[in-house]
């Protein structure tokens, strides 16, 4: 007679039923679309249904765990054209949510069908009688039909903590003051169509991010200077060359996306990381690090076209930075000669003596590949520092120089190298806007 199996091996039990059901509802939570201005409505009904709706048919005990997860129908992505089934569905969804806070997008990008226009105005005011369960809102405006006549009566938005506007469409709003009762919001962002005046709780603002298409720097700075005691990380777009003398110091501000020009209007003692865009000189980059005596451990420097001796100048004067991104775009041989003085060679020697991460970005093919393997293997054997590094180059192949690199990865360095669009690509992620 055979042995009978331990009673909690269950062997006719598929594996996925043996998880334990607050593992079963984090894995619930991770499959929901992610909301953005790019997302397209999913299906909710036909063969295709997509999360939340798909979980709860799959069998009853999964039923019963989407339904009491109220976390899990609190995403809408809501449009005009929506038909009569979507808008029936969306109610249901709201009902599921039950108290939980709310995560809205308003996709503005076309006019209502007239046949449904009354049941999309109907759960706009139902939706609207739950604003003080929104928690973040997102609206994209590109259609002059905006369902801003439904936001009049908004009440305290007390959960709300990120506002997103954007769309071409948003200088049709007649006024934009009703988010200046919500004394939870934190974190605002603005697109590159989005109306440059906007009131709202300022004072209270740690994160603020603007990509205004004609927006002067003194709107900028108007903004910021609303949120000087409070401002933690701020990514602002601006293409002008006259800035206003006058400094503004922002003694909390820990991250800083900007171009040049801006920096001669700023100071920021307490800054930790640094993006700068476009920039054909780095004369500004110093004198801003100089002035805000702040201790960079994160720079990025994205086009940059400054001569070698001004980027190395700026190097000089952040002996504490950890991490750094660059990609060239200005004569040939300025990546050799960083390069050189990232070695440690000559007027550069002991630059960046805390460097952890590297990523370098070289699309005119011109760094030398040897010397720039050289440099890292040098830097790792010596201090054990340098455990990341990323090459992206337009089409050179490293070879191998490459085979160099990809060997320190037994001893523990994290290497990347891609080429072409892969590079752009990755490149194009380190502003995390």
């Amino acid at each position: 007679m055979s042995p009978q199996p331990p009673e909690f091996e269950e062997p006719d039990v598929p594996p996925i039923a043996r998880l334990p059901l607050e593992v079963l509802s984090d894995i619930f939570l991770l499959t929901l679309p992610a909301v953005a201005p790019s997302t397209i409505w999913p299906p909710v009904v036909g063969p295709r249904w997509t999360s939340p709706w798909s979980l709860d048919q799959v069998c009853s005990q999964w039923r019963v765990l989407a339904l009491s997860l109220s976390a899990l129908w609190t995403c809408f992505i809501i449009r005009p054209g929506m038909t009569a089934i979507e808008l029936h569905l969306l109610a249901i969804q709201l009902e599921r949510s039950r108290q939980a806070p709310l995560h809205l997008l308003f996709k503005c990008s076309e006019i209502p069908w007239r046949s449904q226009g009354r049941a999309y105005t109907v759960f706009l005011q139902t939706l609207v009688r739950e604003c003080h369960r929104w928690r973040t809102i997102w609206l994209e405006m590109d259609s002059v039909y905006t369902p801003i006549g439904a936001f009049k009566n908004l009440g305290p938005l007390t959960l709300l903590t990120e506002l997103r506007l954007s769309g071409e469409y948003t200088r049709f709003i007649p006024s934009l003051d009703v988010f200046d009762h919500a004394p939870n919001l934190r974190r605002v962002i603005l697109g590159r169509k989005s109306v440059p005046h906007i009131r709202l709780p300022w004072r209270q603002i740690t994160t603020y991010k603007a990509t205004f298409l004609h927006a002067t720097a003194t709107t900028h700075l108007a903004n910021l200077s609303g949120a000087v005691a409070t401002l933690v990380e701020c990514d602002i777009d601006i293409e002008e060359n006259n800035i206003s003398a006058a400094t503004l110091t922002l003694p909390r501000l820990r991250r800083l996306v900007v171009r040049e020009q801006l920096l001669d209007g700023l100071s920021a003692p307490a800054l930790r990381e640094l993006y700068v865009a476009s920039s054909s000189s780095a004369h500004s980059i110093t004198g801003f690090i100089v002035r805000s005596t702040c201790a960079l451990t994160r720079l990025t420097l994205v086009q940059c076209a400054a001569p070698a001796a001004e980027i190395v100048k700026v190097l000089r004067h952040t002996p504490a930075l950890a991490v750094l991104k660059i990609q060239f775009c200005g004569s040939p041989g300025t990546p050799n000669e960083v390069l050189v003085a990232l070695a440690g060679v000559g007027a550069g020697a002991g630059l960046a003596p805390a460097l952890a991460a590297l990523s370098w970005a070289d699309f005119t093919d011109s760094t030398n590949r040897a010397a720039f393997a050289d440099m890292v293997t040098a830097r790792w054997r010596a201090t054990r520092r340098l455990h990341f590094v990323a090459v992206y180059t337009c089409q050179l192949r490293m070879k191998a120089s490459g085979l160099r690199l990809r060997a320190l990865m037994s001893e523990g360095v994290d290497v990347v190298i891609l080429r072409g669009e892969k590079g752009q690509t990755a490149i194009e992620r380190w502003r995390e806007y």
